[in-house]
């Protein structure tokens, strides 16, 4: 089976060839293309050992990220794990960002952010993240973290600080 959060669209390469990332319940990450009508396998990742929950690229590059349990992993367009980080996290990852040496993650309740691989922050939310991205929105040179929450309420992070709450309807 395949969580929601666990596709990824590389961007065209030499040949053409639209590749598409999939990561599955399994913990392997495959990455698949269309020739012919058929599809066909670039490469497949041995088994991370946990199911994976969310699979996203590095912004602006073509580097894959996948957080399978409360681990992440790294790999090249062309399938070498090139980094694996072991979190000190108790929830599982469900979202991840990944821009040059920061990664941003979420769980459930918490948001995590590292600068090359060590802890850089982190904060407690107060209901379910449902979704999360990163933007230039506050002041700074640490892109901030948008959270859609349960509680229908948007919140940007400068860092670990809260910077803006939103209420929305619906």
């Amino acid at each position: 089976a395949i969580a929601r959060g666990t596709l990824a669209v590389l961007p065209a390469g030499k040949k053409k060839a639209q590749k598409v990332a999939v990561g599955d319940d399994s913990g392997v990450l495959n990455v698949i293309y269309m020739k012919k009508g058929e599809v066909q396998s670039e490469w497949k990742s041995g088994e991370l050992g946990r199911e994976i929950s969310c699979v996203v690229l590095q912004a602006g590059k073509d580097k894959l990220f996948v957080g399978c349990g409360q681990a992440i992993h790294g790999f090249t367009r062309k399938g070498k794990e090139f980094v694996k980080i072991k979190t000190n996290l108790t929830e599982t990852i469900h979202h991840l960002f990944v821009d040059e040496n920061m990664i941003w993650t979420g769980g459930e309740y918490i948001m995590n952010i590292y600068d090359q691989c060590k802890d850089f922050g982190f904060a407690m939310i107060k209901d379910r993240i449902n979704a999360m991205t990163c933007a230039p929105i506050a002041p700074g040179d640490v892109l901030s973290t948008a959270l859609a929450c349960q509680d229908k309420c948007l919140r940007v992070y400068a860092g670990e600080k809260p910077f803006h709450e939103l209420a929305v309807e619906g």
